[in-house]
């Protein structure tokens, strides 16, 4: 992404997405670097607006489907908002490529409210979210969500055909598609069939033990009419919940919450609707039944615990940036290695974990510094150990090479040593403010090309 943007080259991106099949969000960054062009304003601003504005949408819709789908009271459909707002996983929206998958997932909720009134806004609406190929999965749960909740003797044909309907044009669409259309290039066999087996099992076990909770605490209590209603609220967010994390699950992805220091808890965008939901309608039942201090007090460690990942996840992600940012700055002020192979050798634990798993990031870090693309770089964060790069062969040089970045017939290796001090890198709050002031000489970097030699 700041490769393209670097250099103003959208074949880059262009590339990139269409590979691996983000056709449209290929296009809608476009519209970004335009805007770019025309204002000044870095895309990665209209990045984060994007991402911004389709969080508090999804948080606006979820409370409506609250309010009108499951008639759950406004103080309760209002803390679903706060859920959401405290989601964990919206940190990992730091990335700006991930601005558009959180788009898809309000474009599909704004198609749902539109779909009876304005179905010539909803039908687009529904294109753009199937960019993110999760939401075929999750139109299908929204769809069972509705049976549910809607479904009754006198029309029980008509409303079971109608979704059968629905979710039959729909798979088969999904099949069509990936058949026709599969990710190819680098991204060739990308998310092949591979079930996560104990994802299924731990969420049938948190399903069943949902609704154990629901009965004895709550539904004995109630007459029949009440406690079929508290079941089919119930059942309806975990069928949506189901759907949220199925096509992650199919493919062998987790589907985390947590996670602080890597990009995969982006997995559970959806999930944050009928979490949200599902808190909302055991709140509605719980504050009648076990008293407002009780039923508050657990919503409140929920949300205080929720808070508390997040925050980490944010501290995390802006260490990460620091840091990767002090180095750039260190880069600038250090002479050029010689074209060909560099890999820059530091200390594992001063090295921010997620830079640790993907060296190739080296790459954009002399981008960024140098301005050109004549070297193929990687970090290596085994200190001393870092004397011989022939663990990068078949890795980061492979990637180097496929992209023009060092030439085979001369393929000359710089090692550069980098060194940081005092600084933590699972984050500090000052981090915040350092970032921001691009105050680094806080960590004293130090940057050293030490050796010259030929693979």
């Amino acid at each position: 992404m700041y490769e393209a943007f670097r250099l103003q080259d959208m074949g880059i991106l262009k590339k990139w997405f269409l590979e691996s099949r983000w056709t449209l969000q290929y296009y809608v960054y476009l519209l970004f670097a335009l805007l770019q062009d025309w204002t000044g304003i870095s895309y990665k601003i209209f990045a984060n607006i994007l991402a911004a504005a389709s969080v508090v949408g999804i948080c606006v819709e979820t409370r409506r489907l609250l309010r009108e789908e499951l008639g759950i009271d406004e103080e309760y459909a209002l803390l679903a908002v706060l859920v959401i707002l405290v989601f964990p996983p919206w940190a990992t929206l730091l990335s700006s490529v991930l601005a558009f998958h959180i788009s898809c997932v309000w474009a599909f909720l704004l198609a749902v409210r539109f779909r009876a009134t304005y179905p010539i806004l909803a039908i687009p609406l529904f294109v753009y979210s199937l960019s993110l190929n999760s939401i075929f999965s999750f139109a299908v749960g929204y769809a069972l969500f509705c049976w549910i909740m809607m479904v009754e003797r006198a029309c029980f044909k008509r409303v079971t055909g109608r979704v059968f309907v629905f979710c039959f044009v729909l798979l088969t669409a999904f099949v069509l598609y990936r058949h026709f259309f599969p990710p190819y290039g680098v991204y060739a066999g990308y998310n092949h069939f591979t079930p996560r087996i104990s994802a299924f099992l731990n969420y049938w076990g948190i399903a069943v033990g949902t609704l154990g909770i629901g009965y004895f605490l709550f539904g004995r209590k109630l007459d029949v009419a009440s406690r079929t209603l508290l079941f089919r609220r119930v059942a309806a967010c975990l069928v949506l919940l189901f759907f949220a994390g199925l096509a992650y699950w199919a493919v062998g992805k987790p589907v985390k919450v947590e996670g602080t220091n890597s990009f995969t808890p982006r997995h559970a965008y959806l999930t944050a609707i009928p979490m949200a939901m599902l808190l909302a309608t055991m709140m509605q039942y719980g504050v009648k039944q076990l008293g407002r201090k009780i039923s508050y007090g657990i919503i409140g460690a929920v949300l205080l615990l929720s808070f508390f990942y997040q925050f980490a996840a944010y501290q995390q992600k802006y260490a990460q940036l620091y840091y990767e940012n002090a180095l750039i700055a260190t880069l600038k002020t250090t002479p050029p290695p010689a074209p060909g192979f560099v890999y820059i050798a530091s200390e594992r634990k001063e090295t921010p974990k997620y830079l640790r798993d993907i060296a190739a990031a080296s790459n954009w870090h002399f981008l960024a510094a140098y301005g050109k693309k004549v070297w193929g770089a990687a970090a290596c964060t085994d200190g001393h150990n870092c004397d011989l790069p022939s663990s990068y062969r078949d890795g980061t040089l492979k990637y180097a090479v496929d992209r023009g970045l060092v030439s085979v017939s001369d393929l000359r290796v710089t090692r550069m040593n980098y060194s940081v001090e005092n600084f933590d890198p699972f984050g500090n709050p000052l981090y915040y403010g350092y970032y921001f002031l691009r105050d680094y000489e806080r960590l004293h970097p130090k940057l050293e090309s030490v050796s010259v030699s030929m693979f």
